[in-house]
């Protein structure tokens, strides 16, 4: 199901996000992915919001709805008119949805299920000076945020593999119907790149992987990593060494005067 993100030619989407940021509390972990450029990709079993990644299927399907699927199949396997309209009219006198056509969705279905299981999804923000995200995800302003160069040749910049979440109110739903008739990867990439209104505020990006609980290459080279304002003079020594002789730039976030915000522009 996954081969058509390696080999798809791509044109880079959004060029105009450079950069992607990973928060992270400051341990042997996040030191692993400056000192060994890998990254682990969990699962979404372990994922704060238990929507992330879940699937809703309604398992009917109508006659009428078997019928369009016969259309769909056709013009998507470039059958003819009439051979579209030949199978059409066997299915009309048949009269029903054949047993073996609801295995086989079914059968989708549970293939859709065991790979959600099974991959592995690493989430970054086009956003390094969030609040909240400094709070919640880089233990309260005292680690750090990861500094991602994307392009047109690495994987942040391949929209097949990372793409922006797609914020909405609705939770994603499908139809058996859709297991038959979206292109392929299509439930998947709904499912992946989806997310409630009630995050938006992390502007998230996602990299997917078949894989997941793996560690995997880095994505993009870092280009720079930022402290937090409470940031120990400790962590920062460390991850100056690590990084000494490289071209990473080392920056300070800093509070905004007179507002709520932050500024990550220093460099130290």
């Amino acid at each position: 199901m996954w081969h058509y993100i390696t080999f798809l030619v791509f044109t880079m989407h959004k060029p105009e996000i450079n950069k992607l940021y990973k928060y992270r509390e400051f341990n042997e972990f996040t030191l692993d992915i400056i000192a060994n450029n890998r990254i682990f990709f969990p699962k979404p079993s372990v994922f704060n919001d238990p929507f992330d990644c879940s699937i809703q299927v309604n398992h009917n399907l109508s006659f009428e709805e078997y019928l369009d699927l016969i259309k769909k199949e056709g013009i998507r396997n470039n059958k003819t008119p009439s051979q579209i309209e030949s199978r059409l009219k066997g299915a009309k006198s048949l009269g029903i949805v054949p047993p073996d056509i609801l295995k086989t969705l079914e059968k989708g279905i549970e293939d859709i299920h065991k790979d959600n299981d099974e991959m592995g999804i690493v989430c970054l923000s086009e956003d390094s000076v969030n609040i909240l995200m400094w709070a919640h995800y880089a233990n309260e302003h005292k680690g750090i945020c990861i500094e991602f160069e994307r392009n047109k040749d690495n994987t942040l910049g391949n929209y097949e593999i990372t793409r922006p979440i797609v914020y909405q109110k609705s939770y994603p739903k499908f139809t058996i119907l859709d297991f038959g008739t979206s292109v392929e990867g299509g439930v998947i990439e709904k499912l992946i790149w989806s997310k409630s209104l009630d995050w938006a505020y992390e502007k998230e990006w996602r990299i997917a992987s078949p894989y997941g609980n793996v560690a995997l290459s880095i994505p993009g080279k870092i280009s720079a990593i930022i402290f937090g304002i409470r940031a120990s003079s400790s962590s920062i020594d460390i991850i100056r060494k690590l990084t000494q002789g490289t071209d990473i730039v080392l920056k300070q976030a800093e509070k905004l005067e007179n507002e709520f915000g932050l500024i990550a522009t220093k460099v130290i």
